[in-house]
């Protein structure tokens, strides 16, 4: 058997990267990398740079797209791949945090709301207005620099959620949740590897406009610890989906002024 074979010989890095590859993307990893649920945590420093894979798909798409079609076919068959790489996990958490938020009225209310695998009246309108938000967003962006901000955006916005796990409890008792492997083993080093990711990702890609729409981010974050622990005492999976979802539109937007 070859070295590197077995995921217990990998690498500890290279196996937290292939966790984070394959918990946050539809692009297959190795089976029994992904069998090993208790690295799921420590793998979430990793959260940003899959950011730099949907992304990278995302602005490759873009870009061979924009040589042949007009800007806004362009930007519609970016935004499929990049929903298609990660199975629409975001923008799932999106729906199922408006329909939450919007159909509950007690922190019990919500969170069995947003168990409910049917699309509610809120999700719907949610997902619809960030899509159409999310392409005149792009479509208003010089074509010169589509590509860095394509893949700086989703590195930025996957950094956003990272903060959120870091400085809230996690509230699912259900051991079958997908995201409560997340909540254990985040610790300040990996939050710092996240952090630099982010950051050195984005002065390479955008320079010193990336790191003010990062400073942009900033005041956001807080805002959803403070918003998600006064209605809910903590966060889910779904709501960071949401925190995703938001960020990304944040981020063109300060893309669009700065």
């Amino acid at each position: 058997m070859d070295h590197y074979d077995h995921p217990s010989r990998l690498p500890r890095q290279l196996k937290l990267f292939l966790v984070a590859l394959g918990f946050y993307t539809r692009i297959p990893v190795p089976s029994r990398v992904m069998a090993e649920t208790h690295l799921l945590g420590p793998a979430t420093a990793y959260f940003p740079a899959m950011g730099l894979v949907t992304g990278g798909v995302a602005a490759t798409v873009w870009w061979a797209a924009h040589l042949l079609f007009p800007p806004a076919v362009a930007i519609l068959l970016s935004m499929t791949a990049a929903i298609l790489c990660t199975g629409a996990f975001h923008e799932d958490g999106l729906a199922d945090t408006a329909d939450g938020f919007g159909g509950g009225w007690t922190v019990e209310q919500k969170l069995e709301i947003m168990k409910d695998s049917r699309a509610g009246t809120y999700g719907v309108v949610a997902l619809v207005l960030t899509l159409l938000v999310r392409f005149h967003l792009f479509l208003a962006l010089p074509a010169e620099s589509m590509v860095r901000t394509i893949i700086a955006v989703h590195v930025g916005a996957r950094f956003a959620p990272v903060l959120v796990i870091a400085f809230l409890p996690y509230l699912r008792a259900d051991e079958l949740s997908k995201a409560k492997p997340i909540s254990k083993g985040v610790t300040p080093g990996a939050v710092l590897l996240a952090l630099a990711v982010t950051v050195g990702s984005t002065v390479a890609l955008t320079g010193g406009r990336g790191i003010l729409g990062l400073a942009g981010l900033a005041l956001l974050v807080p805002l959803a610890i403070l918003f998600f622990r006064r209605q809910l005492g903590g966060y889910t999976g779904d709501t960071l989906g949401a925190t995703e979802q938001v960020a990304e539109l944040t981020l063109l937007a300060l893309a669009l002024v700065l």
